[in-house]
């Protein structure tokens, strides 16, 4: 109730400003009794905290930046480096800038892949492709600028519901069309997945995430990551898997030369995930799954979708022969 609300404020209002120990020592008379009280507290004061070392992060980060960045908040974090949404007041509009994770700023290849990333996709100009603004490096700290998607991942989408066959296919002709542009310029995508294709609020997809698209560099099966995240190479000899397992083909998985079918194969085992909410080829651990990717049929969209269209059938299958 509002009594109890105020109350809570009011506390943590009281805490801010004192040491832990007097903090401890207040919420031991305060919340006498009311354990539930106290952890309502120290949660706000927890997030407090969280939301002052973000600030001061954002305040750092941004002396790197040219002076007509202004970050807001951090939008998103992954294996490499983290985003943040900021405000371009030369052009007047909001923009997501990547930076490569402080832990990966004195690796070479990593450095090299983050500014390979941003050479790839501003090579390309397609509507369901991220546009690329601008790219930089400061004091160590490499930077990317692109266009701000204001929407979610398609793995969140899928994560609520499978998605009906109408947007499914729209979503497919999209993404299609995008793969198309970007084989057309000599690029390989690699990993392609539902986390890496934004959802616009419009309906629109962005392909984004292009820092492992085909370099001169095959694959080595090295380096497998349990939870499903891109794959890193744990030393150089003589080259690197890179790629999702659920989402591989085989020949990626395999090591073997790659072509643009390998996005095409992507690009079904997302359709057919889209449709379902579950993935084409699974396994109890990841080198299950790389073994059925190898040697099993996917599973069978008739098995988990009443009467799908045959057509849609026909695609699926053909993508993951």
């Amino acid at each position: 109730d509002q009594q109890r609300a105020n109350r809570i404020t009011s506390l943590v209002r009281s805490c801010e400003e004192l040491s832990p120990s007097e903090r401890a020592h207040l919420l031991d008379h305060a919340c006498s009794g009311d354990e539930e009280l106290r952890q309502e507290v120290e949660s706000h004061l927890e997030q407090g905290s969280a939301k002052t070392k973000s600030y001061i992060h954002c305040t750092d980060l941004e002396k790197i930046l040219p002076t007509h960045y202004k970050l807001i908040k951090l939008i998103g974090t992954g294996g490499m480096a983290e985003v943040y949404l900021a405000q371009d007041s030369r052009l007047n509009r909001l923009v997501a800038i990547k930076f490569l994770n402080e832990a990966f700023r004195r690796d070479a290849e990593r450095m090299r892949r983050f500014s390979h990333e941003a050479r790839s996709a501003s090579a390309l100009n397609h509507p369901n492709i991220i546009t690329i603004y601008d790219i930089g490096e400061s004091e160590g700290v490499q930077f990317i600028v692109t266009e701000y998607v204001d929407g979610e991942t398609l793995g969140s989408r899928i994560k609520r519901e499978p998605i009906p066959i109408p947007e499914t296919v729209d979503f497919a002709i999209q993404i299609a069309s995008a793969l198309h542009e970007a084989h057309q310029a000599g690029i390989i995508h690699r990993d392609l997945k539902p986390d890496n294709l934004m959802l616009r609020r419009d309906g629109s997809i962005k392909v984004m995430d292009f820092g492992l698209a085909k370099g001169s560099i095959n694959s080595l099966a090295q380096g497998v990551d349990l939870e499903g995240r891109t794959m890193e190479a744990l030393n150089t000899s003589p080259g690197l898997i890179l790629g999702t397992p659920q989402y591989m083909s085989p020949e990626q998985t395999r090591a073997l030369t790659l072509d643009g079918r390998t996005d095409i194969f992507s690009l079904g085992c997302v359709i057919f995930e889209m449709l379902t909410g579950k993935m084409a080829f699974t396994g109890e651990s990841t080198i299950d799954v790389i073994a059925a990717i190898i040697g099993k049929e996917p599973l069978q969209l008739k098995d988990h979708l009443a009467d799908p269209p045959s057509e849609l059938v026909r695609i699926i299958d053909k993508t993951l022969r």
